[in-house]
């Protein structure tokens, strides 16, 4: 399995079609009954590249992919036209992922709704996003971006402040009126 596992690091395409095959159980896991019966159990679901995935990390010979965002939150103020911005997502190594994204609110306009592995240039990718100003209304605006792989998720979450002046002050009156309120109250 090592000779095997250096394929699949150097021709992941051609390493695919290997694992697929018939011949593959008899000749990379001959006596190996327990690896056989994973591997069968593995071959029958719909994946066929994440059951390569669990198949090697089952077999030792990889770990399992862990991504990282570079930040988890952002926060953007008096959005007046569209607005776009980078989140860096890292992977910790080689392998197979699929990566779903999706967001649960209109103002955030997604650049891509799935990334996979030959997405990312090494172990990064930059992930871009838009901040569509024709769907904020006046006030905090709250989203998030949700990455989901196969063994994770992970959150982004947006903060857009749009206060008006007005809304400001009419917020910097009501802070003035509670403190004099506990000041009384302390009195």
């Amino acid at each position: 399995l090592f000779h095997f596992t250096n394929f699949v690091q150097m021709n992941y395409d051609e390493a695919i079609k290997l694992f697929l095959s018939p011949e593959f159980s008899d000749v990379f896991l001959k006596e190996d009954f327990h690896l056989k019966a994973i591997y069968q159990t593995l071959i029958k679901g719909a994946d066929k590249h994440i059951a390569l995935e669990e198949f090697l990390i089952e077999a030792n010979k990889k770990n399992k992919i862990n991504l990282t965002l570079t930040e988890t939150n952002k926060t953007f103020t008096n959005v007046t036209e569209e607005t776009g911005d980078i989140v860096v997502i890292t992977k910790d190594t080689w392998g197979y992922v699929a990566v779903h994204i999706e967001t649960d609110i209109d103002f955030i306009r997604l650049s891509k709704k799935i990334l996979t592995a030959e997405d990312f240039a090494g172990s990064n990718y930059e992930y871009n996003y838009y901040i569509d100003n024709t769907k904020l209304h006046d006030g905090m605006n709250y989203g998030r971006i949700t990455f989901v792989s196969h063994y994770q998720e992970l959150v982004y979450e947006i903060t857009v402040d749009n206060r008006t002046p007005k809304q400001e002050l009419r917020i910097e009156r009501k802070d003035c009126i509670c403190r004099l309120n506990q000041i009384y109250l302390k009195f």
